[in-house]
């Protein structure tokens, strides 16, 4: 496997942000219309399970956050509040954590998919929550204040982790599948 950016990797994280854009507008259709931003939590499995195929497949530092900065060039036309450099930088914030535990982790396939998958989601709702609330969107008040106490923080916690980690393992069993294709082998480089 060639241990350098190509090409086809740049398209393939490209590729990737794309999937997430595609994936991210329903979800946001759904927040809008119900305005409760807990349901943004179940778009989390699928952003786990995407970041860490993504790494597993490319295997490059900064996978993570290329995918994002795709992904936020994408949503630039869209009607959303999806660009705004607050959240541009929470989304960075969580895209470099992710790809620093991966680098740290990247020996231990399995273990390294279930902690990004699970700190991907547990940071970007942390960030994206506080985001919310300095810029007043609408709904962010309606989360329970019974979250807002210790043992509500760790039940809230261990089901995002829990949602993000169980993400980032299916990413894991999608990328062990498809690891011997022809699809696979063209992406890394391999001869």
């Amino acid at each position: 496997m060639k241990h350098n950016w190509t090409t086809t990797k740049l398209i393939a994280v490209g590729a990737f942000g794309v999937l997430r854009v595609l994936i991210w507008l329903p979800f946001v259709a759904i927040n809008i219309s119900t305005s409760s931003p807990l349901l943004l939590i179940f778009s989390f499995f699928f952003f786990s399970l995407i970041s860490v195929f993504s790494l597993l497949t490319i295997r490059q530092f900064g996978t993570v956050t290329i995918q994002t900065f795709v992904e936020w060039v994408l949503e630039l036309p869209l009607p959303s509040i999806a660009f705004m450099p607050l959240l541009f930088a929470a989304a960075i914030i969580r895209a470099l954590v992710v790809d620093l535990l991966f680098f740290f982790l990247r020996t231990k396939e399995a273990a390294a998919s279930i902690v990004c998958g699970g700190a991907n989601s547990l940071v970007l709702s942390a960030l994206t929550y506080v985001v919310y609330l300095v810029m007043g969107i609408p709904g962010t008040q309606t989360i329970p204040s019974a979250i807002f106490t210790p043992i509500g923080l760790l039940l809230a916690s261990t089901v995002v982790f829990d949602l993000g980690s169980t993400g980032g393992y299916t990413g894991y069993l999608v990328y062990k599948k498809m690891a011997n294709t022809a699809v696979m082998r063209r992406i890394q480089g391999a001869q």
